[in-house]
């Protein structure tokens, strides 16, 4: 049973590099990716988002009008 959670764990780990490798080697070379482009936009077609960031104090109607 403990080495099937190390083994288990070990394909993970693994896996989630692999996965992070490639998005970073995909996203540096130019082409569209998915995962990136919905959180942060794509800088090279200009749907890159900046986050508004408001006090704390903003009222809900100032929050509504700002959008």
């Amino acid at each position: 049973m403990v080495t099937f959670l190390i083994v288990f764990f070990a394909l993970v780990g693994l896996n989630a590099l692999l996965l992070f490798l490639s998005n970073s080697l995909v996203y540096r070379s130019g082409k569209f990716n998915l995962s990136l482009d919905l959180f942060f936009g794509n800088p090279d077609s200009g749907t890159a988002r900046s986050p508004k960031i408001y006090p704390l104090n903003t009222t809900d109607s100032e929050l509504r009008n700002a959008v």
